[in-house]
Formats: structure tokens, sequence, C-alpha cells
């Protein structure tokens, strides 16, 4: 087979292996936006999936929009990902925590991306008492997402900087609870899939610590009054029939 022919089989079958690789990113991206806790990116547990935020969402426009924005996170979180890499050349750090940035295995990079928007718009997406029901979730999901997309679109860089401190703030736990290399590669996965359920919010406290500490994000907030006023193609409103008011 000429050479030419190989390559371009190549990249047929390389364009498939990231195609593939970005969906399983999005879906699971989508799995934590719509679950109890992050932690069913690991677990997939359907019984975690809040089904009557899927129906409150279940409209073409708003599918769309969700999707969207969990495609402009992801790029960014890959992009975070590099920059990382690239700044950090402890390789002993960057071996032990290597599954933080596997492609193929995306759910610890997802995790983090997760964590960094929520750091991103100060909110943890636990549940609060006024979400009566699936809209009340839906609106305080949309806008979390409106928010975010201010982020993704106009400050790249300072979500690129609170992933970096996600990155420690998800490390820091683990390397505590492990006496060497062995014990915390044992401990990893548990302990943080613990941190990504009911303890996600004291995860997000943390990140928004470091943040506090980093002079740069301190001296520079958003104005998230962009959210309303940046030029996107807007979600039609769905009935909201039986919604407590």
């Amino acid at each position: 087979m000429p050479a030419t022919g190989k390559e371009n089989i190549s990249n047929v079958l390389d364009e498939i292996h990231h195609t593939k690789v970005s969906y399983d990113a999005l879906r699971l991206l989508y799995i934590g936006l719509f679950s109890r806790y992050p932690s069913n990116i690991f677990e997939g547990h359907y019984s975690e999936v809040r089904l009557e935020v899927l129906d409150a969402a279940n409209s073409r426009a708003r599918q769309e929009y969700v999707m969207r924005v969990c495609f402009q996170l992801l790029m960014q979180i890959k992009d975070a990902s590099e920059e990382f890499k690239g700044r950090h050349k402890d390789e002993k750090v960057l071996d032990l925590f290597k599954r933080f940035f596997r492609e193929e295995q995306p759910r610890y990079n997802c995790l983090l991306g997760l964590l960094t928007a929520c750091g991103c718009v100060d909110d943890d997406l636990s549940h609060r008492d006024e979400e009566v029901d699936g809209m009340a979730r839906w609106d305080r999901l949309e806008r979390f997402m409106g928010r975010l997309e201010v982020v993704l679109t106009r400050h790249r860089d300072f979500f690129n900087r609170v992933f970096r401190h996600a990155v420690v703030a998800l490390a820091t736990p683990v390397i505590t609870v492990g006496a060497d290399r062995d014990d915390i590669l044992q401990r990893m996965s548990r302990e943080i899939e613990g941190q990504s359920g009911q303890k996600f919010p004291s995860l997000v406290m943390t990140l928004r610590m470091f943040m506090m500490n980093d002079d740069t994000i301190a001296d520079q907030p958003i104005d998230f009054g962009e959210a309303l006023r940046i030029k996107l193609p807007t979600v039609a409103p769905a009935p909201r029939s039986g919604r407590r008011r």
C-alpha cells in the first residue's frame, strides 16, 4: 500500500478515536451536571440522575444549549490540561497523577473540569431548599451555565488558572491519606470518588480558598452581568405547568 494511503487510513482512524473520546467526555460532563453529585461520573447509576431536571430541560433548544456549553467546557479542559502539563516539569508528580489527564479515560479530567467550573462561577451545585421541583433546579443550572459560558467565551486564562488550583485541591487529600507512592496509587480512586460525592461542596470550598489567596484572581473578578449582555442564541422557554410560584 502506498505511504499516502497508509497515512490517510491512519488519519481516519485517529479522527474516529478522538471523536469517540470527545463523545465519551461529553457524556460524562452531561452526567455530572444532571446527577445528584459529580461522583456519578465514576458510578454511572441511573438512580443518581435527576430525572425531574432532565424533564424540565426536555426541549430541543435547551438540550442544544447544554451540549454547546459542555462542548466549550470540554475544549477548555483540554487546553487547561495541556497548559498544566507544560508548566509543571516535575515528572514524579505528573506520573503520580497522570490519570488526571488521560483522554482515553476522561473521568478524572471531566471531574477536574466540573470542579473548575464550580470554582469559576462560585456555585457547588449542591441541593438548595428553594429547589422545590425540577424546573427550579433547571433555572439554577441554566444560570450556572450562563455564567460558565461567560468564562469560557471571554476569560479562558482565568479558567486555566483556576484549573491549576483545582488540580492541587483534588490531589491534596489523596497525598494526605497515602503513606508512599504505592499507597497513594492504591487509595486514589476511592479517595477521589469520595471527594466528588457528598464531600464535593467542601472540595469546591477548598478550591475557592486557593483562589482567594491568588492575587491575580482576587484582583480581577469577573462581571457576570456579561451573561445578560453577551450575544448568544437564546433558549426558548418551556411550559411551566405545575410550578410553585
